[in-house]
């Protein structure tokens, strides 16, 4: 009976956890991205249909002792699940963040693409001097405004001179505009870079861009508590020192990208 029951299950899992399902829950848009996710679900599928046809067809002849093969073949196909991952996340990552000792991530200088967007059609994308979505001459004697803020004010879905900060030369030419953003930022990480910047830029004024998610970033507590966990190791403020600390709670989260990409794409 318990190989019958493994059996089913197996079957079961192979014929519910298919590439329809999958992409429904873990896909944008609607689809699995990139390509070789696709095939690891087909992977995951074929292997466990496989297995409980087998299981079906030998149950009556199969010993107890060929049941601890069967937790072997568990650990074998979520194995290769986080080796494809791993691949296909390193294959598909994102030539506009790198890893910062400092701030966690920050988004890169010399950043350019031109790419199409399922919503917000064809977007011209770049970055300037620091990563900077603006960076305006600083040695010219204008009213400078550095723009603080994360994935609002990096605006990765808005093309070169369409943003928020942009529109400002509309009421007024003559203005300097110094804008930098990074998906995900709380405001320490933003007050990093205008300690950074600041003299450099010497700003007339500091526009700062907050969002409602700001709370849970800055509190360490709370971000492992929240789907709106950035996942990645990010400064915090507690009582008055600076710790880093990684934002998401479980050691599964932390050492598995494949849990981590799950956790992540469901919360989305």
């Amino acid at each position: 009976m318990p190989s019958i029951a493994l059996a089913v299950a197996l079957l079961l899992t192979g014929l519910v956890l298919n590439e329809w399902t999958v992409s429904r829950i873990l896909g944008i848009e609607g689809s699995l991205h990139p390509e070789i996710l696709r095939y690891t679900v087909w992977l995951i599928q074929l292997t466990a249909i496989a297995a409980g046809i087998v299981l079906l067809r030998v149950h009556g002849r199969i010993q107890r002792a060929w049941m601890l093969v069967v937790p072997v073949i568990v650990l074998t196909i979520l194995g290769a699940a986080e080796v494809l991952t791993r691949i296909a996340l390193a294959r598909s990552r994102s030539p506009l963040r790198a890893i910062s000792i400092e701030r966690g991530w920050e988004t890169l200088p010399g950043v350019d693409m031109d790419y199409v967007h399922p919503a917000f059609g064809r977007i011209s994308f770049s970055t300037g001097r620091h990563g900077f979505r603006r960076f305006d001459d600083p040695g010219v004697s204008r009213l400078r405004i550095l723009v603080l803020g994360d994935s609002y004010t990096e605006a990765t879905q808005v093309s070169d001179g369409e943003a928020y900060f942009d529109q400002l030369n509309a009421f007024d030419p003559g203005l300097s505009i110094f804008a930098y953003g990074t998906g995900g930022y709380g405001t320490l990480q933003e007050y990093m870079v205008l300690d950074r910047h600041f003299d450099s830029i010497d700003p007339g004024i500091v526009l700062w861009q907050l969002s409602a998610n700001d709370l849970v970033n800055n509190d360490h507590f709370l971000e492992v508590r929240s789907p709106l966990s950035s996942r990645m190791t990010r400064p915090y403020l507690e009582e008055g020192e600076v710790v880093r600390r990684f934002s998401a709670s479980g050691m599964a989260a932390r050492y598995s990208r494949l849990v981590r990409f799950v956790d992540a794409r469901v919360a989305m």
